[in-house]
């Protein structure tokens, strides 16, 4: 997506089950591209050899995108034992890619801004908030 060799991963973290991306960039590189984990949940990135990838992602058991599914067959699925080279038919199992491509899309949902009134929803919170602190406060 977005012009770069993107795919979401689904593996697990410390707490479980957990998903994440991760893109492959090969300017500096054609053998070797710089791997970039994006961490959904908090717009954190970082690069495949930083020690917060070993403390925040365990497993890696599949990656896919529009065009391509891979799972992950290595010996080991730990992220930090991973080898992320797609062509090796010894270290992932790709899907026939004219399967993935004719699999039905959702539609894109199209971002529209919201009719919220910021600034009086903002007024109406701390209101609210003032009017608990002081409940708080006067019942102590």
């Amino acid at each position: 997506g977005f012009g770069l060799d993107a795919y979401v991963c689904i593996g697990s973290n410390s707490e479980g089950a957990h998903t994440w991306v991760m893109t492959f960039d090969y300017t500096e590189n054609k053998r070797r591209p710089t791997i970039t984990i994006w961490e959904a949940l908090t717009g954190q990135k970082f690069k495949l050899g930083d020690p917060r990838v070993k403390k925040f992602y365990r497993t890696l058991g599949c990656i896919f995108n529009n065009q391509a599914f891979y799972a992950n067959i290595q010996a080991s699925d730990l992220v930090e034992n991973t080898i992320f080279d797609l062509g090796d038919d010894s270290l992932w199992k790709s899907m026939d890619s004219s399967i993935v491509k004719s699999l039905p899309t959702v539609p894109i949902a199209k971002l529209m801004p919201s009719d919220m009134n910021t600034i009086e929803e903002e007024k109406s919170l701390e209101k609210a908030l003032k009017g608990k602190i002081s409940g708080l406060r006067f019942s102590e």
